[in-house]
């Protein structure tokens, strides 16, 4: 548990409110990206630089496996504190909105690590010290 909890002490961990506020920030850049292909035509490249000014997206749209399911799936799942859920859904992302999340993936990563040492570490000084230890 001590050596999971030294890999990320250089760089930290966020806490959950602090992965919610970022991930509330870029959710509307992923969804955004999602919506023209890299590879679009003059008038999709035309209809993403009118709409980057606007950010819309549902969030009630749960079903499939686009960006905006995707996207809106992972923000329920950190409604939940289910971060892991949350990782597993954005992972799945490519291209550029994989781009864009890759550096909350990052901290969301570090956050589940360092939530799960810190859970053994406590049982573990638990079980000492009702061992008398």
């Amino acid at each position: 548990a001590l050596n999971q909890l030294g890999s990320i002490a250089a760089s930290g961990a966020p806490n959950l409110p602090t992965l919610r506020r970022e991930f509330d920030a870029q959710a509307g850049n992923i969804v955004q990206a999602g919506l023209v292909p890299d590879e679009g035509g003059w008038f999709q490249r035309t209809i993403a630089r009118l709409t980057e000014s606007v950010k819309w997206r549902r969030t009630d749209n749960l079903a499939g496996d686009g960006v905006e399911a995707i996207v809106a799936r992972a923000e329920r799942a950190l409604k939940s504190r289910d971060v892991e859920k949350a990782i597993k859904e954005l992972s799945a992302l490519l291209a550029k909105p994989a781009v864009l999340v890759k550096d909350w993936l990052v901290g969301a990563k570090a956050y589940i690590l360092a939530e799960k040492a810190l859970a053994e570490l406590q049982t573990r000084a638990v079980a000492q010290m009702a061992a008398g230890q």
